[in-house]
């Protein structure tokens, strides 16, 4: 009817005039960056870096269109990437929960991609930035958000020297002592173990040493990261795929885990102690 007709060209027009003014604000984000930006991912402004990823949380957690042009705009992708290898440990904190913020939104967005596509791809970026948004779909969202969380990896090399893949340096920044910069990569693996195609867990769990680290109740003595900690292991155990990827003994694993609860201290044995004379 001309009712429905003319709903639909109101609602395509929204669409565009958003797309079009996200563009241009994702630019302009961008070029500060840019201005910034020093060789070998740093900057030379942290706290004007802190407040984009501020700003970049709170676009990612109010629409799935936001996250997927955030995941394929380059230059904020990057410095997003940056900021978890970077030296101060509050900004690397926020870079973690942005990067969880940017996967968790844009792998469950569905068909919202391929508006945002063209967003991200306007925002002063590779050509790849925008085809990746083009195809539609959830196939095309949860390839922004893997291939944001992949310049983790990126960022490292880069900083260090060293290839590493961005679960390597997750886990690693996970077992230091910075209570901070832990929850965030807690954050992190709990939105990347929840990846409806299993990205996310296969990354995670082909990681070295992740799988003793994530069931290894002694590792955390806080509250919130204890609770963390649990929520990956629910974010895993829930995904769809994580029978056919992890097998049984897994999945066993993580339902004793997850029936237990946060909070379990494993029973050991008595100890007697020996007089010696």
């Amino acid at each position: 009817s001309s009712s429905s007709a003319s709903t639909t060209t109101t609602t395509t027009t929204t669409t565009t005039t958003t797309t079009t003014k996200l563009s241009t604000f994702l630019g302009t984000l961008s070029t500060i960056v840019a201005t910034h930006a020093l060789p070998g991912g740093g900057t030379s402004q942290p706290d004007t870096i802190a407040m984009i990823l501020q700003l970049l949380r709170r676009l990612a957690t109010s629409s799935s269109l936001f996250s997927i042009a955030i995941a394929n705009n380059p230059r904020l992708s990057s410095t997003v990437a940056n900021a978890c290898v970077s030296s101060d440990d509050g900004l690397r904190s926020l870079g973690f929960h942005t990067m969880a913020d940017l996967v968790r939104d844009a792998g469950g967005a569905g068909g919202a991609a391929g508006g945002a596509g063209g967003a991200g791809a306007g925002t002063g970026g590779a050509g790849s930035a925008g085809s990746a948004g083009s195809a539609g779909g959830g196939s095309s969202a949860e390839a922004a958000a893997r291939s944001a969380y992949d310049q983790i990896g990126t960022s490292w090399t880069m900083k260090t020297g060293t290839r590493c893949t961005s679960s390597d340096v997750v886990l690693l920044y996970a077992k230091e002592p910075m209570l901070e910069t832990r929850k965030g990569t807690f954050d992190l693996m709990a939105a990347i173990a929840s990846a409806f195609t299993g990205w996310g867990l296969r990354s995670l769990f082909s990681t070295s040493g992740f799988v003793d680290f994530l069931f290894d109740r002694k590792t955390e003595e806080e509250k919130e990261c204890t609770e963390w900690k649990f929520a990956i292991v629910a974010s895993a155990y829930k995904n769809g795929t994580s029978k056919v990827l992890l097998g049984d003994t897994v999945v066993e694993r993580m339902e004793t885990f997850l029936k237990d609860g946060p909070f379990y201290a494993e029973k050991t044995a008595p100890t007697v102690a020996l007089g010696i004379q």
